[in-house]
């Protein structure tokens, strides 16, 4: 029935299937798309406008302008903390562009934000086992 070929076009489309269309897409072996795609729950500004650290001012200008026009709160599919998200990760990367920010700088909230999680880990499993000695008092 289907080529092999149009099978992978098949495939390929289903992928891109909600995906966010925004970036604009760079074709790589067989036409698949190799641009990156934003993470919006990502800490790296890179990675929440979806493009790569070396990319051109110009290009990553263009991603955040097609990015905010999509996801803009006055926009249909407009969400106001995803828009504060892209607008601040777009002035970071400006920053770092020009010198004012370090990309190590987010690899260190990364690691205040992996300590708190722990912490906040540590103290659930506290309340859990407090919580389980009141029952087993309880119940004697």
């Amino acid at each position: 029935f289907f080529s092999p070929a149009l099978m992978m076009r098949h495939v390929a489309l289903f992928l891109r299937v909600g995906s966010c269309r925004a970036s604009a897409p760079t074709r790589g072996v067989r036409g698949f798309s190799t641009a990156a795609q934003p993470a919006f729950d990502s800490r790296n500004p890179f990675q929440v406008l979806g493009v790569d650290p070396g990319a051109e001012i110009d290009a990553i200008k263009k991603q955040y302008y097609k990015l905010s026009m999509i996801h803009h709160p006055d926009s249909t599919q407009g969400d106001d903390a995803t828009f504060k998200k892209l607008n601040k990760a777009y002035h970071d990367v400006l920053d770092i562009r020009a010198g004012r920010l370090t990309e190590e700088a987010f690899e260190d909230s990364f690691e205040e934000w992996l300590r708190g999680l722990k912490e906040a880990k540590a103290k659930r499993e506290k309340m859990a086992s407090q919580m389980r000695k009141e029952e087993d008092f309880q119940l004697r």
